[in-house]
């Protein structure tokens, strides 16, 4: 007997040939700060860029919300964010530390790593923090179209993900996935996830950058894969930030809106789509169920 698991293929249901490879390139922390946020809109006009996904506690969320309601095709998810990982620059939850305590480090922010967020951490205030912000995302008239997480916090521990994907399916919102058997529970459920995911590139070195993203494309299969980058402006901002990997956002940004990423995506034969169309692939099947 076969172990496969056998689900309708994504491609078909978004209505596009089984060979077609679909890229959905997500490039997250808008909200983050000033030169995410002017870059993220730069880099979704151009147009291989689709997605992002927004960081509702931070600073310079008010300034993005403004921005998507001036760009009505700006399209965006939930960057679930219950960590805070740069040295000068916190955030805390928007609950506020008393409903949220173990959610708080000794500075008073959110915990800067997620080995101490899974240490320290009560999942039923990690999820509290999520509904959050969801909530106020959905308030300010983001419209999200998914839910993601900073740092991973929804994606390793079963007791954060699965009351996580309860939000998600209340919500009506598709998750970013990238564990095989979570992918293929969703895909059996009706959920429009994605077949493949390519998260681990921010500590690609500035000097390998480009080998390694033209690499990835050369080898991006049928099906849909998604591609997470960190786009961001060159800013004195940014770099007090980020320090030495402030470099690392502002290529992301370059590469992928140059012609000549745009000409090699299309010498490959990929098609950019983006979180939008499986928000509404999921919504329909959500119907139909």
């Amino acid at each position: 007997m076969s172990d496969t698991i056998e689900y309708p293929s994504l491609n078909s249901l978004l209505g596009h040939p089984e060979d077609a490879k679909l890229l959905l390139i997500n490039t997250d922390d808008a909200g983050m700060c000033h030169a995410a946020n002017g870059a993220v809109v730069e880099a979704i006009a151009y147009g291989l860029v689709q997605s992002c996904t927004v960081m509702v506690p931070c600073p310079w969320l008010l300034e993005f919300v403004h921005l998507k309601k001036s760009n009505p095709d700006l399209h965006c998810g939930i960057h679930l964010t219950v960590t805070s990982e740069w040295d000068h620059y916190r955030w805390g939850p928007v609950l506020g530390p008393e409903k949220v305590p173990t959610l708080i480090d000794e500075q008073g922010y959110l915990h800067k790593s997620e080995q101490d967020l899974f240490r320290l951490a009560d999942p039923r205030e990690v999820v509290a923090e999520f509904r959050a912000q969801i909530e106020r995302a959905i308030k300010l008239g983001l419209e999200p179209t998914h839910i993601d997480s900073h740092m991973g916090a929804y994606h390793w521990e079963e007791e954060i993900f699965q009351p996580t994907k309860e939000l998600a399916d209340e919500f009506g919102l598709t998750m970013r996935i990238g564990f095989h058997p979570r992918r293929d529970m969703l895909r059996q459920e009706g959920w429009a996830v994605v077949d493949r995911l390519w998260f681990d590139t921010y500590d690609v070195p500035l000097d390998q950058r480009e080998e390694y993203y033209c690499d990835f494309l050369q080898r991006v299969e049928p099906g849909v894969t998604e591609l997470v980058i960190h786009c961001a402006h060159e800013s004195e901002e940014l770099q007090a930030i980020c320090g030495d990997t402030a470099s690392h956002r502002v290529f992301d940004f370059d590469f992928f809106t140059r012609s000549s990423t745009k000409q090699l995506l299309a010498d490959l034969d990929i098609t950019c789509i983006s979180y939008r169309d499986l928000h509404e692939l999921h919504q329909k099947t959500r119907r139909q169920n």
